[in-house]
């Protein structure tokens, strides 16, 4: 009996500390199980931040660029006010600097990133230098030397400066690839040892039935955790991909995706394109902050999508601003009728937080034919003057845009 009862007390001191030795190892397992998908999730996610505010520092830097250009060749082409233009340009350049002090507060940029980002600097200087050289003389120059200095001077900076700006995201884009690539292998590394620690636990377990199989659920939700956060890391990934060519806040694509998608139409093709901008839009800012300047924005933006999708193709170009190309199959007539439809659509009364608000909206429309601009800019140029026009003259209205 004295034997048998040691032998029962040895089973049971034994049961013990497998008990003990399979929960110390299970909470062992567990606590560095969630510290390394804590850390991989942190990492990723700071990687992906870093992205994130690098491109659109640089999107910023860019867009600013191409309004300069866009102002610049107003001035030489002697088609706007110098008076009023040269203050928007040092604006512009202004809120590059801005964005300059926001790309270097960010880590991570590889060391490719950041030599073709600092020539992209490098270029916008001698960009700026080059205007503020030629900007009060432009005036006095005759429309042939005028032309002459742009394009041999000043625009291939300006075009320089933005390729490089370009190739720095994609640089930064594939940085980042790599980074999370190699946080995956260092994961399936790990996890593959932890799956040896999880084999031992696993007998320990199995001596103590009821708790292997509380342990084995335990293991198949933290199973079902990993997939979820595989699968977010996978989507976010993905939006990384397409927010070059998309505005985050509207969904629409941006201006980037317009000049991809017409680049090669302006040579060859006729259609239509209308851009409508809401009439002091800044003022909706200024009164009730930037949170609800978006708000209002977006849900303009999908009204519009909702409406509007299936006669024409939408770009949420800039800020407030539109850009509608139609589907081929609208016909010319319709164009003007379907501009003055969206044009009250952006005008309705909007309920943005519980407050009403309503802006009227100011467009321009053109019939473009094949050869009619050089590029994109000149277009958007010629349809921003035209609006422009509608604005001076007290807005809330479409204009037509007419003549070469």
């Amino acid at each position: 009996m004295a034997k048998n009862k040691n032998t029962n007390e040895n089973q049971i001191t034994n049961n013990s500390r497998v008990y003990v030795f399979a929960g110390v190892l299970m909470a062992v397992v567990t606590l560095f199980n969630m510290f390394l998908v804590n850390r991989l999730h942190s990492t990723n996610e700071t990687v992906l931040n870093n992205t994130i505010g690098s491109m659109a520092a640089v999107s910023t830097m860019n867009d600013e660029l191409s309004k300069i250009n866009r102002d610049v060749l107003m001035i030489v082409a002697g088609t706007g006010d110098p008076a009023m233009l040269v203050p928007e340009i040092s604006n512009s350049f202004r809120k590059i600097e801005k964005s300059e002090n926001d790309y270097a507060q960010l880590t991570g940029h590889s060391d490719m990133e950041l030599r073709r980002y600092n020539q992209a600097v490098i270029f916008k200087d001698a960009y700026h230098d080059k205007i503020e050289t030629y900007q009060d003389s432009f005036a006095t120059l005759d429309p042939e030397t005028a032309r002459n200095t742009y394009i041999q001077e000043i625009h291939p900076l300006q075009v320089t400066a933005s390729e490089m700006l370009s190739a720095a995201i994609d640089l930064g884009k594939k940085s980042q690839q790599a980074e999370i690539d190699r946080n995956e292998r260092t994961y399936y590394t790990v996890e593959f040892i932890m799956a040896g620690l999880l084999l031992i636990a696993e007998i320990g377990i199995f001596i103590v039935a009821r708790i292997a199989k509380r342990q084995r659920l335990a293991l198949e939700r933290r199973a079902q955790m990993l997939e979820e956060i595989d699968s977010k890391l996978q989507t976010s990934r993905q939006k990384v991909g397409e927010i070059a060519l998309t505005n985050i806040l509207t969904g629409m694509k941006n201006r980037y995706a317009l000049d991809a998608d017409l680049e090669e139409r302006l040579e060859k093709d006729q259609f239509n394109i209308a851009v409508f901008d809401m009439d002091n839009f800044r003022s909706i800012n200024d009164m009730y902050g930037y949170d609800f300047g978006d708000e209002y924005l977006a849900q303009v933006a999908e009204k519009l999508k909702e409406e509007y999708s299936d006669v024409a193709e939408i770009y949420n170009i800039t800020g407030n601003e539109f850009c509608f190309i139609f589907n081929k199959d609208v016909p010319d007539a319709q164009t003007q009728r379907i501009a003055e439809r969206i044009q009250a659509t952006m005008t309705e009364y909007y309920n943005v937080f519980n407050i009403g608000v309503q802006l009227t909206t100011s467009g321009s429309i053109y019939h473009y034919l094949p050869g009619d601009c050089l590029n994109v800019s000149s277009l958007l140029v010629k349809l921003d003057n035209v609006m422009r026009d509608a604005k001076r003259n007290g807005g809330n209205a479409v204009y037509q845009v007419t003549g070469i």
